[in-house]
């Protein structure tokens, strides 16, 4: 389970920058309406989720290399439950259908073999 763990947690990695990044992150830095200090902030806000997301998937790794690290697959698993709460909460928030931001999906798959690998 902990290598279901790891491959997961970097596909949302591969998903976000390679899919996101031309979904999300391009058309925002190519907006006219948004200042430079907004956009450019929110551009370093998603490299830091980006770096966050590679580290999960290490944590795993680490894990997986040192079994007596646990707490840092937990940390991960923390973080995958975090995540899918406030995308859940953020669809009902702010109104959204769930599948327009469907974040919320592939942390439900990471929280649950997250879960699953700590046994």
């Amino acid at each position: 389970m902990i290598y279901a763990a790891i491959i997961v947690n970097f596909a949302i990695f591969l998903i976000h920058v390679f899919v996101g990044g031309p979904a999300i992150a391009r058309p925002m830095l190519a907006a006219t309406d948004l200042k430079t200090v907004a956009k450019l902030t929110n551009y370093y806000c998603w490299h830091l989720v980006s770096i966050v997301l590679f580290a999960m998937g290490l944590c795993w790794i680490w894990f997986l290399a040192d079994p007596a690290a646990r707490e840092v697959a937990i940390l991960a698993t923390g973080f995958s439950v975090a995540f899918l709460v406030w995308g859940l909460v953020l669809v009902v928030w702010k109104r959204q259908r769930h599948l327009e931001m469907p974040q919320w999906i592939l942390f439900a798959a990471s929280a649950a073999v997250s879960i699953g690998a700590l046994g």
